[in-house]
């Protein structure tokens, strides 16, 4: 056994890793303290792929209560932030949290479980409780799912603006909204011209606040 706790300041949780971490915390020191002093991490990186993997990484959130900087990577289409319990996630360090990334992979050809929706509305929850500073949302769109729906088709999109205009984030400089959009080599889609107008058509809140900076980008990727 460790006979001091091991002092981190980061802490990262990737795919196929929760296991082994889960059996991590279980290891105590000489005199049975937590072999990790969770207090001292202030960076917390997690990737939720299946749904077994919310309830270790609510336990490891409880432990981390002092966050700055929280990424939270969801790859898998069927898990919604709402099953996730974001705002539960964050709840232990919110009034300590200042920078917020959010990470997944967006089916446009799936009109009844727009992300988009669930992520705005675990976002209401964190209103007026916050002191939230930068928000970063990373869009990807993978080749296979570049349908003809265009952006204004998913009302989610309108919902996200809706919440982060609102004046419950009172240390809120900066929402970035980032979209990776992948396509098939030599494929032109007219998707890309549709997402270049979401900051007027989809965020006219937000592009238009006085007091947040909003970041849009685009990106066009291929696949060969």
């Amino acid at each position: 056994m460790p006979e001091i706790p091991l002092r981190l300041s980061k802490i990262s949780v990737g795919f196929r890793s929760k296991e082994a971490f889960r059996k991590i915390c279980a290891v105590r020191c000489i005199d049975q303290q937590s072999f990790i002093t969770y207090r001292s991490v202030i960076d917390l990186s997690v990737t939720i792929a299946t749904p077994e993997d919310i309830d270790a990484l609510h336990d490891l959130f409880c432990r981390c209560k002092s966050l700055v900087t929280a990424y939270i990577n969801v790859p898998n289409v069927n898990i919604p932030f709402t099953r996730i319990g974001l705002f539960n996630l964050l709840l232990p360090s919110i009034q300590t949290l200042k920078h917020l990334l959010i990470g997944y992979i967006y089916d446009l050809r799936n009109r009844t479980n727009d992300p988009l929706k669930s992520l705005a509305s675990q976002l209401e929850e964190m209103k007026d409780r916050n002191s939230i500073k930068n928000i970063t949302i990373i869009v990807t769109i993978p080749p296979d799912w570049n349908s003809q729906l265009v952006p204004s088709d998913h009302s989610g999109w309108s919902d996200l603006d809706a919440v982060l205009a609102h004046s419950g984030w009172p240390k809120l400089e900066s929402v970035s909204l980032q979209i990776d959009i992948w396509t098939c080599k030599g494929r032109s889609t007219e998707l890309q011209s549709a997402f270049k107008q979401l900051p007027t058509t989809q965020f006219p809140n937000l592009s238009s606040k006085k007091t947040v900076l909003f970041n849009f980008s685009l990106n066009s990727k291929e696949v060969y």
